[in-house]
């Protein structure tokens, strides 16, 4: 399973979730292990404090399950900046009034990082080309544990028993084919 593999694999899931209705804001996490479990994570929070919280669990979960790579699929405020007009001090995305509405997929690895963007316009899809030179970094690129972190056992038990069962665990299976080459999951 390569990393280009699961950033294709998210957005089909994002066109297909899309369909003909708008689905309700959120962010998703999905983690892959070597031996192909994919680990699906809803994430809800209010603020940046819940945020926080909330992706350091991601990492937590991460170690237990020893995901080598994932994908973030997440609705974001993004600012439309030219590469010649760079101000020295950018407002945050969401208070800038040049903002679009995006879905940005981020998919990750320890030695990289892909990303896609949709632009939402009349709540519909639209594919949002980006600069070569457009960088996917922050919080969500930088969630899988340090190499060689061991989580005490106790930990460990403790987070699976009390929060795995929460989180939808399967195997991982591409099936090419369908009409124009789709991949299915």
């Amino acid at each position: 399973m390569e990393l280009e593999e699961i950033l294709e694999h998210a957005k089909t899931s994002v066109e297909r979730a899309w369909g003909d209705a708008r689905p309700e804001p959120s962010v998703t996490v999905i983690g892959y292990t070597d031996d192909n479990e994919v680990i699906h994570i809803p994430l809800l929070f209010r603020n940046d404090e819940e945020k926080h919280r909330s992706l350091m669990m991601v990492t937590a979960i991460f170690a237990c399950m020893d995901v080598k790579m994932y994908v973030t699929i997440a609705e974001a405020w993004m600012s439309r900046l030219s590469a010649d007009n760079i101000p020295d001090i950018q407002p945050r995305p969401s208070k800038d009034p040049n903002k679009i509405e995006v879905v940005m997929l981020n998919a990750v690895s320890r030695n990289k990082v892909l990303g896609f963007t949709y632009e939402i316009s009349d709540d519909k899809l639209l594919e949002h080309p980006l600069d070569d030179a457009i960088s996917f970094g922050g919080r969500f690129s930088e969630l899988l544990p340090p190499e060689g972190l061991s989580i005490p056992k106790e930990m460990r038990d403790k987070i699976i028993k009390n929060v795995m069962p929460r989180i939808r665990r399967e195997k991982f299976k591409l099936i090419k084919g369908g009409k124009d080459g789709e991949t299915f999951h």
